[in-house]
C-alpha cells in the first residue's frame, strides 16, 4: 500500500491536477528552492512528492494571505477613527 506523503507524482500529472502549465512548474524548480522535487533520472525526469508539495503549498497559501491581508493595529484604527 503506498502512503500520499511518499507518493512521487510526475510533472504532467501534477500539471493536470492543479490546473498548472509546465512552464510554472519548471520555473518554481529552477527559481525556488524550497520548492519540492526530485530528479530521478539523467535528462530532468522530475517528481514531485506529494506530501512535501501539500505541505509547500500550504505554507506559500499562509505567507500570501499574511502579506495581502495585513490587520490594521488599535493605533492605525485609532488614527483613521480620529480624522
Amino acid at each position: 500500500m503506498e502512503s500520499n506523503n511518499f507518493k512521487l507524482i510526475p510533472i504532467d500529472e501534477l500539471c493536470r491536477e492543479y490546473n498548472l502549465s509546465k512552464y510554472s512548474i519548471y520555473s518554481l524548480i529552477k527559481n525556488d528552492p524550497t520548492f519540492p522535487c526530485i530528479n530521478i533520472g539523467p535528462r530532468k525526469n522530475y517528481r514531485i512528492p506529494y506530501g512535501l508539495f501539500m505541505g509547500w503549498l500550504e505554507q506559500r497559501l499562509k505567507e500570501r494571505h499574511y502579506y495581502e491581508f495585513k490587520v490594521p493595529t488599535a493605533e492605525q484604527l485609532y488614527k483613521t477613527g480620529r480624522s
